[in-house]
């Protein structure tokens, strides 16, 4: 009975082989065209060749997840993206978001967008960077204005690529600097409504790009990223403190696993605990995940194959974050 089955399951492979074989094609061709011809296609495809199945189904990652309290995006190869992607990198000051860009750095058909540190520390011959540090109560109002700005022109960079990675994000700068300033007293509330009333026209100008595609949480805690803060020396941060991580930590547990604000896209959490080498492991097991699409439907076996746009909504992925 075994091998009649067995000859039964090839028989039926090889009939359907060549209708999976067509259905692939305009998959194929609309891959090209989205991304302007052959040549940014090897690239792009040279890093990120399609998982196995078997891959996406391990409980690692979701494990992680369950523990944390922040539930992962899902991921399915049956709806692969073919139209730019934005991925924002989240974490704490420390948490190791240069380690994870530095990794996708070396990607062709990744753009690294860094936070605009420079434009910060010197505005007009200004370093508003040290002066919010050295006197939050009167600088933070400014400060945040400007990260505002600086921020949202990030979201429109890196668009020539098949996907673009940003440090931080313009909604960071929103639900997690600005909340926390506001919960120490550093913003009076006219600025702290200013902020919002400026974030929230940005947010809705048809003229501004806004979009994310997924977020990489690097989940770390505040001691951990303390230690790495002083390590590295940077002379703006000597003066942070633990506590001070610790409300920041705070309040990206309050965006990113209780959904008290928005999320505008599906969430991956990365373990930022562990040591670099660690780090890089994790990468690695799931970049097809990072830089491939997303699916609502991740289990489902007998779909299209042909790409499709997911519409995602801040309120739709607050439920599932």
């Amino acid at each position: 009975m075994a091998v009649v089955a067995n000859s039964l399951t090839s028989a039926v492979r090889s009939l359907l082989a060549p209708a999976r074989a067509a259905s692939k094609a305009p998959f194929r061709k609309k891959l090209i065209a989205a991304s302007g011809g052959g040549g940014s296609v090897a690239c792009w495809m040279k890093n990120m060749e399609l998982p196995s199945e078997n891959s996406l189904r391990t409980s690692a990652a979701r494990s992680f997840a369950s523990r944390t309290g922040c539930k992962p995006a899902e991921y399915s190869p049956k709806r692969p993206k073919t139209s730019h992607s934005t991925v924002i990198v989240e974490g704490n000051i420390g948490s190791g978001k240069a380690q994870l860009l530095n990794y996708f750095s070396t990607f062709p058909s990744v753009q690294v967008c860094e936070e605009p540190i420079e434009l910060w520390r010197n505005k007009n011959g200004q370093n508003l960077l040290d002066l919010m540090y050295k006197d939050p109560k009167a600088n933070s109002f400014a400060f945040q204005n400007y990260v505002l700005e600086t921020m949202l022109d990030l979201h429109d960079q890196g668009m020539e690529k098949p996907v673009s990675m940003i440090e931080r994000s313009f909604y960071s700068a929103r639900y997690i600097f600005v909340e926390n300033l506001k919960r120490n007293g550093l913003l009076t509330e006219s600025e702290y409504h200013a902020l919002e009333k400026q974030f929230q026209s940005y947010l809705t100008a048809e003229t501004r790009n806004t979009k994310v595609d997924l977020i990489l949480y690097i989940r770390t805690d505040p001691e951990i990223a303390h230690q790495r803060i002083m390590h590295r020396g940077r002379a703006e941060e000597l003066s942070i403190s633990v506590d001070y991580l610790r409300e920041l930590h705070s309040r990206y547990e309050d965006w990113l696993c209780s959904g008290k604000f928005p999320i505008p896209a599906p969430i991956m959490v990365i373990d930022g605990n562990v040591s670099i080498k660690e780090v890089r492991e994790q990468l690695r097991k799931r970049k097809d995940e990072i830089l491939f699409g997303w699916s609502e439907n991740p289990d489902l076996v007998d779909v299209d194959v042909s790409p499709r746009r997911e519409t995602f909504s801040p309120k739709k992925f607050a439920a599932v974050a």
